[in-house]
């Protein structure tokens, strides 16, 4: 199928974000944004995939900093070829970000499938990023503080009140109270409250 890659315009927001919906080769960068956000970001590099009217890929990078870029989202429709659409948005925004003195880009792997294409488009591995995620369904009991400032009550305006939970115990069992007042605090009375 034919298709020629185009800058992104507010125009095309609607259908980039249902791209990324309802596509099974979506990539989103691990950060605090959203598809959305990265859109609206005019520091972004987009190209867009169009076979006809009909967006069918999406190759984004951020804003240089410090000569540094981001591959933020990528997405290709399920109907079409995911080398051949990164093979033809990729040189695109490479050379975008040169125009931006942009001397090296990241892409930092969420989903598995994008493994596959990376090598084709010049990108090797440098590091890893290891994460830990919980398998279990049941969470752990809630652990108590170990330290908090209060006022425990013994007639002054500044004492300290410190949690302890013995070394013995773990979480979820009783909690010690010790209340520490230094000997200054003994003429709290005389303390402005």
């Amino acid at each position: 199928m034919a298709f020629e890659v185009t800058r992104y315009t507010r125009y095309d927001r609607d259908e980039v974000q249902q791209l990324f919906a309802t596509s099974r080769h979506a990539h989103q960068h691990l950060d605090w944004r959203s598809v959305e956000g990265w859109l609206d970001d005019p520091g972004s590099t987009i190209r867009l995939a169009r076979a006809g009217a009909r967006v069918v890929g999406c190759l984004a990078a951020c804003a240089s900093y410090n000569g540094v870029s981001w591959l933020r989202l990528i997405a290709v429709a399920d109907d079409q070829s995911v080398p051949l659409l990164l093979d033809a948005m990729w040189p695109q925004v490479r050379a975008s970000l040169a125009d931006y003195n942009v001397r090296q880009v990241g892409v930092l792997i969420v989903r598995p499938w994008l493994l596959a294409y990376l090598p084709g488009l010049g990108f090797r591995q440098t590091n890893r990023v290891i994460t830990l995620a919980r398998t279990g369904a049941r969470l752990p009991p809630r652990c108590a503080p170990i330290c908090r400032s209060a006022r425990c009550g013994l007639g002054s305006s500044r004492p300290w009140l410190r949690w302890t939970t013995p070394p013995s115990r773990r979480c979820g069992s009783t909690r010690r109270v010790t209340c520490r007042t230094p000997a200054a605090s003994r003429r709290a009375s005389r303390w402005p409250s």
